[in-house]
Order: C-alpha cells, then sequence, then structure tokens
C-alpha cells in the first residue's frame, strides 16, 4: 500500500524532472515486486507506462477524460431532447 501511495503521489505531480521521473521509475520497481502478478489492470497497466507519457505529453494532470466527458454531455442533451431514440440516422 505504501509504493502504491508514493507512486501515485509522484505520478500527481504538476511539475516532473529527470529526478522525478528517475523516483518513479525506482517506485515502479519497487511495487512491481510487491505486486508479483500482471500489470495488466487498468489503472496500474498505465503506470507501466507512465515515463513515456509524461516524457511525451507533459505531466499527468495535464490531460483527462473529464473535459471530453464534460463537453459531451452537451451533445448527449441535444441527441435526447431532439431524438425519440429510434431509427437515428433517418432523424440526423
Amino acid at each position: 500500500l505504501c509504493s502504491y501511495l508514493e507512486l501515485g503521489s509522484l505520478i500527481g505531480l504538476d511539475m516532473h524532472t529527470d529526478r522525478t521521473l528517475e523516483l518513479i521509475e525506482r517506485e515502479q520497481f519497487v511495487f512491481g515486486k510487491h505486486l508479483k502478478t500482471d500489470w495488466n489492470f487498468p489503472k496500474v497497466h498505465l503506470w507501466k507506462h507512465v515515463v513515456w507519457y509524461i516524457w511525451n505529453k507533459g505531466a499527468g494532470h495535464n490531460y483527462s477524460m473529464w473535459p471530453n466527458k464534460k463537453m459531451h454531455s452537451s451533445l448527449k442533451d441535444v441527441y435526447q431532447d431532439c431524438s425519440n431514440g429510434k431509427d437515428i440516422v433517418v432523424q440526423v
């Protein structure tokens, strides 16, 4: 649990340096030893590639699905107001 929280805290930093990325990689190794199973479940699988993502896209707080979901809510509202939910192709 301690390693999981440490890794989450490091990944969640607003800004990263070479040192913080090195700390993330070290903590991933520690966490992986404690996990001793496949990393193939959503959040932990993302952490497997997180250093690459940070190098290429920036700090993790700069991107998420939440802004996208909010944008789509207005489209959903229009769809629900203008459609009966059947024969969508004909209505659009």
